[in-house]
């Protein structure tokens, strides 16, 4: 287990591939910093992923095994972009954004 932190800067979109899952929007005040982002639903409704408007991602524990994801750069649009597969790698969903600089 490793974990990567990017400081994001903003959220570009959240893509949807697999036939069955959705995006749902987040607009309860009670989701804290993640209000204003979307949640990657399965068929049942039951969010596998949120992420918030900054593209902070959190896969709730039930989810963790089974939910991986891979990064890469969009140098053309200068976009962190993540993959999130499920246990047979197939792509449910593809979010995109900003990160901020580390250099000074």
């Amino acid at each position: 287990m490793f974990s990567i932190l990017l400081p994001t800067k903003k959220l570009g979109s959240v893509k949807i591939f697999k036939g069955d899952y959705t995006s749902i929007p987040l607009d309860s005040s009670y989701l804290g910093s993640f209000k204003g982002g979307v949640c990657v639903a399965n068929a049942s409704s039951q969010c596998v992923a949120y992420v918030s408007p900054t593209g902070s991602i959190y896969v709730p524990p039930d989810w963790r095994a089974r939910i991986s994801a891979d990064y890469s750069f969009d140098k053309a649009n200068k976009m962190v972009i993540l993959d999130l597969k499920d246990e047979n790698k197939h792509l449910l969903a593809r979010v995109s954004f900003t990160a901020q600089s580390m250099l000074p």
